[in-house]
């Protein structure tokens, strides 16, 4: 156990030394409650887990950074590492970064809590939501968190260290007027352009243009190839297929795009298409929108698909947007800040854009450009090329300012 000591010692103080010339947080480094006895952040690959970790751990002052592919942690049980620094040398606080790579992970975090009431475990977990269902015997001591890629309010602080705050969604909604006159100052339309393009993962200021999409591919590739099989016998052929699924998804507007288009040019049976999908937004890199739910069951049966973001959107597609391809990046920005809200839903309607429900309330909304006009008074128009507001009409940009805890 001499050498384990040492070389986490060692390596902690490294880590932390790279750290300490980013001063910038995410705004979930505020956020975590790091007095319950377990809180686990999920995150894509990406978008700086580590630092977050390492910058509340130094904040802290007292701690244990685990890092599970570490070699030398790999031939150990988690419950014996935390047990002997907790008797040796009375740490109170883990953090363990990569458990997803650990085998019975569940068990020896709940033999942990039940053993070591006073310890807290902060632990960092790269897939699917939906995988909390294994942790139902946590349930009651876990505080979940979600780490987005950059909203539009971060891009403007990283990149151009302009302090925006967030708005709720309801602030957007009846405040929109007032808001946007108060930032028309602040804000320009080669900034949105920029985050929405290559500027939604913290490593994008790191590397060139063309270098931010080999890597964000690369996250992608392992995302698929390394992530899915710790959770999912599934063969390599398989994944394959779900890489040239997403690649198709890419090359397609989602209005031209159904599943039975989607088999024919992947050449996969139409019966697993759906199923591929599924994994594919389990693992977010698509997003799935259920029709609307007034109408009937075989228009609701399929979803429609959007990639993740427009990040991705642009990785597959590397060159400046046409006119027909802004619908397609206009809906994906606003679904994919719509849906960092806590507690809604969206639905596709079988008229105008979005269907939005919040808090008992439903909000209907069409996504354009500033010629966009709709003749009724209980839709907003959400347009990407105003930057103050004109009648029911809302800047785009607004959504990107939106607080996930609403």
């Amino acid at each position: 156990m001499e050498e384990l000591l040492h070389i986490i010692k060692t390596s902690q103080a490294k880590l932390i030394k790279r750290i300490e010339p980013i001063q910038k947080k995410r705004n979930l480094f505020g956020e975590i409650n790091r007095n319950l006895p377990c809180v686990w952040i999920l995150w894509e690959r990406g978008l700086g887990k580590t630092t977050i970790m390492l910058q509340k751990l130094k904040e802290l002052g007292k701690w244990i950074y685990i890092l599970w592919d570490l070699w030398i942690i790999k031939d150990k049980w988690l419950f014996t590492i935390v047990h002997y620094f907790y008797q040796e040398f009375n740490e109170k606080i883990f953090f363990i970064d990569e458990i997803h790579e650990y085998p019975n992970r569940e068990k020896e975090i709940k033999n942990i809590l039940d053993t070591l009431p006073d310890v807290k475990i902060v632990f960092s977990w790269s897939s699917s939501l939906s995988l909390q269902k294994k942790w139902a015997d946590l349930s009651r001591r876990v505080l979940f968190y979600r780490l987005w890629p950059l909203n539009f309010q971060e891009y403007l602080y990283f990149q151009h260290n302009i302090k925006i705050k967030l708005y709720s969604f309801d602030d957007i909604i009846k405040n929109y007027k007032k808001i946007s006159y108060e930032l028309s100052d602040i804000i320009k339309f080669t900034y949105l352009k920029n985050f929405m393009i290559n500027w939604q993962y913290p490593y994008a200021p790191l590397v060139s243009k063309e270098e931010f999409f080999m890597l964000l591919q690369n996250s992608i590739k392992k995302i698929i190839f390394q992530d899915i099989p710790n959770f999912i016998n599934i063969e390599t052929n398989t994944l394959l297929k779900l890489q040239d699924i997403l690649y198709f998804i890419s090359q397609i507007p989602p209005s031209n795009l159904n599943y039975s288009s989607l088999a024919r040019k992947t050449w996969i049976d139409p019966k697993q298409i759906a199923v591929f999908l599924e994994i594919l937004s389990d693992i977010w890199v698509i997003n799935l929108l259920h029709k609307d739910q007034n109408l009937s069951n075989k228009l609701r049966k399929e979803k429609k698909i959007f990639l993740w973001n427009n990040n991705l959107v642009h990785m597959y597609n590397f060159f400046e947007w046409s006119q027909s391809e802004l619908g397609t990046v206009r809906e994906v920005f606003i679904i994919d800040m719509l849906r960092r809200i806590s507690k809604s839903q969206m639905f596709l309607p079988w008229q105008y854009d979005i269907i939005y429900t919040y808090k008992g309330k439903t909000y209907t909304f069409e996504i354009g450009g500033k010629n966009k006009r709709i003749n009724s008074k209980n839709v907003f128009i959400i347009k990407d090329d105003i930057l103050i507001w004109t009648d029911n009409n809302i800047p785009l940009y607004l959504f990107g300012l939106i607080r996930e805890k609403s």
